[in-house]
């Protein structure tokens, strides 16, 4: 593909994201000049938020993008990354990342690549090229991202979060729930159906859930209403396996609660996902990170 043909996807794209953002409520200024660090800057119309926006366009049907060595430093939490592709003649597609997720993604990624013997199990040669993929639409039309505004651990009042680590000594052999009725005496028929069966959680855990959502309103600038796409900013997925694994020690008491959040609300959906995270652990080891924020809050005073 010729240079002309790469800068004029290049620049479709760049459009093709501005008439969206402006769909979507923001203002958007496409600088004049060639800026280092970003293509775009979108301002949010009912909050006056600026998001500094770089795009990344491809004119196949593909859900890759050609980056480079550059891209693996990080720039600044408000910076995100839309991937476009053109699809051809069809509608174009948004990849919405945030910039944290494609720097650690393609330094990873280059990094595996290097190690991994060529098909003749030759030693791959360094370069300058990078490679982002989104071959499972994990950030396919993620907008509300850019919503997304970060607690700064170091100015939470302190004592914030005591009203959920006061239950670490308590779960520390959370009690078993209960799946009910223990005994189903219907038969399946329309005088005597069968009862669905559902959990009941001991006392102490009803009042914990409770303290979650009571945090939840009292604290609307942690935005836990939206812990799907807190986790997804920090690229955690919404699913037990990936949140009990995930490394914690990085992750900002924001991106904790989401963790917290997320295994409460799972519960409505999964009868027993809340227990799951209790007696693997999770939910103890989430509070004691929020324990260790709380105490270097307070040291730092």
């Amino acid at each position: 593909m010729g240079n002309d043909t790469n800068v004029n996807i290049g620049n479709s794209g760049e459009y093709f994201v501005a008439g969206e953002l402006e769909r979507r409520g923001y203002t958007v200024a496409v600088p004049m000049s060639n800026v280092k660090d970003f293509d775009l800057l979108a301002i949010e119309r009912d909050t006056h938020r600026q998001i500094a926006i770089q795009v990344k366009t491809t004119g196949y049907k593909q859900k890759k993008w050609t980056l480079s060595k550059k891209n693996e430093t990080l720039l600044g939490d408000d910076i995100f990354y839309i991937f476009v592709s053109l699809n051809e003649l069809e509608a174009p597609e948004y990849h919405i990342v945030p910039s944290k997720i494609v720097t650690d993604t393609i330094r990873k990624n280059h990094e595996k690549w290097l190690n991994t013997p060529g098909k003749k199990g030759q030693k791959h040669n360094n370069t300058n090229i990078r490679e982002f993929y989104d071959l499972e639409d994990s950030y396919l039309d993620q907008w509300e991202l850019l919503k997304m505004e970060l607690i700064d651990d170091s100015k939470v009042e302190n004592g914030i979060y005591s009203s959920l680590t006061r239950y670490i000594s308590k779960f520390s052999n959370p009690p078993q729930s209960k799946v009910m009725p223990e005994n189903n005496i219907g038969d399946g028929t329309m005088e005597h159906p069968y009862q669905f069966p559902y959990r009941t959680y001991s006392r102490e855990i009803e009042d914990f859930v409770k303290d979650v959502y009571a945090f939840e309103r009292s604290h609307p600038e942690y935005q836990l209403s939206r812990y799907v796409f807190i986790l997804q900013y920090y690229g955690i997925q919404w699913d037990e396996n990936a949140m009990t694994n995930v490394n914690i020690d990085e992750l900002n008491g924001q991106a904790v609660l989401a963790l917290i959040m997320g295994a409460v609300r799972a519960e409505r959906f999964c009868s027993g996902a809340l227990e799951g995270f209790l007696q693997n652990g999770s939910i103890i080891k989430w509070l004691k990170r929020l324990k260790k924020l709380s105490d270097a809050f307070e040291e730092s005073e």
